[in-house]
């Protein structure tokens, strides 16, 4: 038997079907991955170009310790686009690497600031963001608490923190 894609119109949503699996949940992981890039022209390609190797650092970072969550167990991404990685690259290339950006040019040389605004951020992610995901259905959290996940991102943040300012303080 052949697989089809139709294409289904409904009023408030399009969604794309391929030999009887919806690919509505897909579509909120390219969702995920590509509404933060509509922000990188307002932060300008000179901020962009001075903190990609601090993003591009920071992005293997989450990308390795994603691949130890698969192995643990501390998270499960429901649909991610490619389900053979365990590094979900809608969440690591798109809010991840958008709201670091916007972070280190909006805190430059202001390290308290910059310091608040990531436990603030992180805070908001452990929190209110992941209820509001596994709500919606797009990750779950599985064998890490919230606060684990919390004191997780904060390390992360501290150790992308100091390779920030060893990179840019050259």
């Amino acid at each position: 038997m052949f697989k089809y894609i139709a294409l289904l119109y409904t009023p408030k949503i399009i969604v794309l079907h391929l030999g009887g699996i919806f690919m509505k949940a897909k579509c909120k992981m390219y969702a995920i991955l590509f509404i933060p890039w509509l922000t990188v022209k307002k932060l300008g390609k000179e901020s962009f170009i001075r903190y990609l190797p601090t993003i591009v650092f920071s992005n293997l970072v989450i990308a390795l310790i994603s691949e130890l969550s698969r192995a643990l167990k501390w998270w499960k991404v429901r649909t991610p686009i490619f389900p053979k990685l365990a590094t979900d690259i809608s969440f690591v290339f798109g809010p991840f690497t958008l709201v670091n950006l916007w972070i280190f040019k909006l805190t430059y040389k202001k390290f308290w600031v910059y310091l608040l605004t990531n436990i603030f951020a992180d805070f908001l992610f452990a929190y209110p963001l992941t209820t509001i995901a596994e709500k919606l259905r797009i990750y779950k959290m599985a064998r890490m608490s919230r606060k684990q996940f919390f004191t997780y991102v904060l390390l992360q943040r501290f150790l992308i923190t100091c390779i920030n300012f060893s990179l840019l303080n050259r």
